[in-house]
């Protein structure tokens, strides 16, 4: 008696039940990793809408006055900004990182190492006309599942703005590497 060619029934859905699960694992990796990458490219947008005002307030040779707002996660232009800022319209962190409604914004000192599990503080940073800083501040980007923070620092005096990210979730922030 000869041996059919190909493979039985249980043997194919093994290998089918073996496949699922691989893509399972595989699609949540990735789904992480897209969440992720949302959460840096907010970052990397409140770090470039920072320099941006930093650089204006240098070549208009006046102050530019930013309020951040953590409860609608949004970085907009101050009352008292004159008109050496020019027009520029609020950045909406949530908008930018597509569909992270759960994305929180905490301020916090510059030191801190807390977490940021509840959207707090709250301020007005202001940027003048040599492109300095009058204030410090910790601007911390959170999402629940994320694996850490990312950390985006405007340091007093000398107005640096600097991209990081936690190094565990409410640990301190690491400036020295890239997201």
């Amino acid at each position: 008696m000869t041996r059919p060619d190909g493979f039985s029934l249980p043997e194919l859905l093994v290998a089918m039940a073996i496949a699922d699960i691989l893509s399972g694992i595989g699609f949540a990796l990735y789904q992480r990793q897209w969440q992720g990458e949302r959460t840096n490219a907010a970052a990397r947008e409140l770090a470039a809408r920072l320099d941006e005002l930093r650089r204006r307030a240098q070549q208009k040779a006046g102050a530019c006055h930013l309020a951040v707002d953590p409860a609608a996660t949004t970085v907009s232009p101050a009352a008292a900004n004159t008109s050496a800022c020019g027009d520029f319209g609020s950045l909406n962190l949530r908008a930018v990182a597509q569909g992270a409604g759960d994305l929180l914004l905490c301020v916090q000192p510059l030191d801190s190492t807390a977490a940021c599990t509840v959207a707090t503080g709250g301020t007005t940073l202001v940027f003048t006309p040599r492109g300095t800083a009058t204030t410090s501040a910790l601007l911390r980007l959170h999402r629940p599942g994320d694996s850490s923070d990312r950390c985006v620092a405007v340091v007093a005096p000398l107005g640096l703005i600097r991209n990081g990210r936690a190094n565990a979730a409410g640990g301190s922030c690491d400036y020295t590497t890239a997201f």
